[in-house]
């Protein structure tokens, strides 16, 4: 029973997750324009895939309470005005790709319009870019929120914790921390008490070696074995971090001197007991999965 013909949309007024997806939504209208006018059609269909899942699934979700308030306060009415406005806007974005269904849409959001309704979505101007609603710095903030909770997710589910199990830290490594406000988002989106920004997560992995047979058998032959034995003694982070930087692993055995690279190698990530690992792109997360006895006890009540 929300007319959103009765309210003022003002940007001034609207929360961080309201400003958020309208931003992504401006930024899209620019993608996919641009890919239209360059008859890459398949390219600008994907955008709005992408643009949709993170609409339903994070600005709708994170939305929730908001628009089961049993008050229609200010910011109930924010979150209607900027969902409606959102998919309004949206649905004439589709209507070139998904003609009958956005025309469906239409008819069912503009039922409140009166006058300003128009006969058909096809009749309606198609959405342009509104600078003002753009905000850079927002969309790559939030951007790594969704990264973070994606492998924290990851992470819970290698080691088997419930995301209702609350759990005392995280720890992320990236090429920048997020602000406090946004660290809260993805702390609460993923249940854990604390987030700690990191420059280096080596002292939560180890990586073991073994010779790759294929590439080292014709080459070092009855080495293999002491090659193999070296391999397992040696510093895995050191020798990973070498490798990383395009360096090569260099010792002598019997006397033979022995160069490897990274395709010598097989190479198996180790963790630290009670911590879980995930790494994607630029971005490694660790989850502290030690449980106290209060943390257990909280997961219960939960």
């Amino acid at each position: 029973k929300f007319n959103p013909s009765e309210y003022t949309f003002e940007y001034e007024k609207l929360s961080v997750m309201d400003k958020w997806i309208l931003s992504r939504l401006h930024t899209l209208i620019g993608v996919v324009e641009k890919n239209l006018d360059n008859y890459r059609i398949t390219e600008s269909a994907r955008a709005i895939q992408e643009f949709t899942d993170e609409l339903s699934n994070w600005y709708v979700r994170r939305c929730r309470e908001r628009f089961w308030q049993k008050e229609m306060n200010q910011d109930k009415i924010n979150a209607y005005l900027t969902l409606y406005n959102v998919l309004m806007t949206l649905d004439k974005v589709i209507a070139p790709f998904v003609p009958f269904m956005a025309e469906e849409i239409y008819q069912n959001l503009s039922v409140g319009l009166g006058e300003k309704k128009a006969e058909s979505v096809h009749f309606c101007d198609y959405p342009t870019v509104n600078e003002e609603f753009i905000d850079k710095e927002l969309e790559k903030n939030m951007q790594l929120v969704l990264d973070v909770v994606v492998l924290g997710r990851a992470c819970r589910n290698t080691a088997g914790i419930k995301n209702r199990q609350p759990l005392s830290k995280m720890y992320v490594k990236s090429e920048f921390e997020l602000p406090e406000m946004f660290k809260e988002l993805a702390a609460d989106e993923l249940n854990v008490k604390e987030i700690v920004f990191i420059e280096n997560a080596d002292s939560f992995t180890s990586y073991k070696f073994k010779p790759q047979l294929k590439t080292l058998g014709p080459k070092y032959g009855k080495l293999l074995p002491k090659i193999s034995g070296y391999l397992s003694s040696m510093d895995g982070n050191e020798a990973m971090s070498a490798l990383r930087k395009g360096q090569t692993i260099k010792f002598t055995v019997d006397g033979q001197e022995v160069e490897l690279s990274e395709e010598d190698l097989l190479i198996e990530v180790t963790q630290k007991t009670g911590f879980v690992s995930e790494t994607d792109k630029n971005v490694t997360v660790v989850l502290d999965t030690n449980l106290t006895e209060e943390l257990i006890e909280e997961g219960f009540v939960r």
